[in-house]
């Protein structure tokens, strides 16, 4: 008996779950769109259209036709490409910041007669690498490059 009414209560359950699912998936994404738009406006306000201009363009893209879907009120659709247009420009974005702080220490060892072509290749090889699209090697070698300049700057000290 027990048992019985233990099933019974988890099959309640699993249904009203069920149903908030499918409530959540009919409603329109509206603070996914909203999220998704401040971040690309994020990514155009931080330079991303010299930095990352694939990555921003295609988070641009991706915007656009959750605007589309969430016209045609296919919600799922909508929400999917929301959120996919924020991932898209926030790494725009992280890429942008980390190839321009890695610029300006360059310039600045630069500017000091200090600046070793090493960090310069290694600031090169990270734009290369955004150039291609490729996040996370952009980034790492944004950030290395900066750390070598600072490097380069303690030396002179």
């Amino acid at each position: 008996m027990v048992l019985a009414s233990t099933v019974g209560v988890m099959k309640q359950v699993l249904l009203i779950a069920l149903l908030l699912l499918f409530a959540g998936c009919a409603t329109a994404p509206t603070q996914e769109m909203s999220d998704a738009r401040q971040a690309v406006s994020a990514a155009q306000d931080a330079g991303a259209d010299k930095h990352a201009p694939e990555i921003l363009k295609e988070a641009e893209e991706q915007l656009d036709r959750a605007g589309e879907e969430l016209h045609k009120r296919d919600f799922r659709e909508a929400r999917r490409g929301a959120v996919a247009a924020k991932l898209q420009a926030m790494s725009a974005q992280e890429m942008t910041l980390a190839i321009g702080s890695a610029a300006t220490a360059v310039d600045k060892a630069r500017e000091h007669g200090v600046l070793s072509n090493e960090t310069e290749q290694v600031l090169q090889q990270a734009q290369q690498a955004a150039s291609e699209g490729d996040v996370q090697t952009a980034v790492r070698l944004a950030n290395e490059a900066r750390n070598m300049a600072d490097q380069d700057l303690r030396l002179e000290e």
